[in-house]
């Protein structure tokens, strides 16, 4: 989830209702996030691809 969080700790609210979807959190620059989206775009295009087939 991108949530573009300004702040460095999320409300006690939000820390429960996503707890239980969470494994874990970290904190990545805008760039770096897109960059990991194109490449997930990419592997779910072909993973479409070869369903296709």
């Amino acid at each position: 989830m991108a949530d573009r969080l300004a702040v460095r700790i999320a409300s006690g609210f939000v820390d429960r209702t996503l707890e239980p979807f969470l494994n874990g959190v970290y904190t990545v620059s805008t760039n770096y996030l897109y960059k990991l989206l194109k490449e997930l775009i990419g592997i779910e295009r072909k993973d479409y691809i070869q369903k296709t087939l």
